[in-house]
């Protein structure tokens, strides 16, 4: 039976190792964090309206659309009176 040595390694060394472990787990809870919570916004938001979360993106979508439209036909408009 062969033993190895370990290497050991300074204080320092082990409280880096430690502090990018505890910011690497700190990053990965807050993402999760941050899902939750807009999963839970859109959640509350569909229930409000009581629409699906499909038929509120598609609301949502329509109702960019037209305003857009809106305003491109205005422009339309405002340039047209400049001539």
């Amino acid at each position: 039976m062969k033993v190895t040595k370990k290497k050991k390694i300074s204080k320092d060394r082990e409280l880096q190792i430690i502090r990018m472990n505890e910011l690497a787990l700190y990053d990965k809870v807050s993402k999760k964090y941050f899902i939750l919570k807009f999963r839970l916004k859109l959640s509350y938001m569909s229930s409000l309206k009581g629409l699906t979360l499909v038929e509120l993106f598609l609301k949502q979508i329509l109702r960019t659309y037209n305003l857009l439209r809106k305003e491109n036909i205005s422009e339309e408009v405002e340039t047209d009176k400049e001539f």
